[in-house]
């Protein structure tokens, strides 16, 4: 029984980190929102250039990865789909190799 705090505790610091995540993401999704009219006045209603691609690239490849990372960085994706999502491969956290290589 000496174990129960340290598992609550683990737990608790778990919802808590979930919490976080998902406020990080809703305000990043909320400020994808409010800056989407000028999105279309000032890029996609402009002539293209490479200043343009340069902007829609790091736009939404940074919305993508923070969704990814904030999945593999809480519990809302289960164990197995974070192997497969983080490293493309399967590991072992019991395995020192493995976890060298990450």
């Amino acid at each position: 029984m000496s174990d129960a705090p340290e598992l609550q505790s683990a737990v608790l610091s778990i919802v808590e980190n979930n919490y976080i995540t998902l406020g990080i993401l809703t305000a990043i999704v909320y400020d994808y929102i409010l800056t989407f009219s000028d999105e279309i006045e000032y890029i996609w209603n402009k002539p293209w250039t490479r200043v343009s691609g340069l902007y829609i690239l790091v736009r939404y490849c940074g919305l993508c990865d923070g969704i990814i990372f904030a999945l593999v960085g809480s519990s809302f994706l289960p164990g197995p789909a974070k192997m497969y999502v983080f490293t493309l491969r399967p590991i072992s956290l019991t395995n020192s190799d493995d976890l060298c290589q990450l």
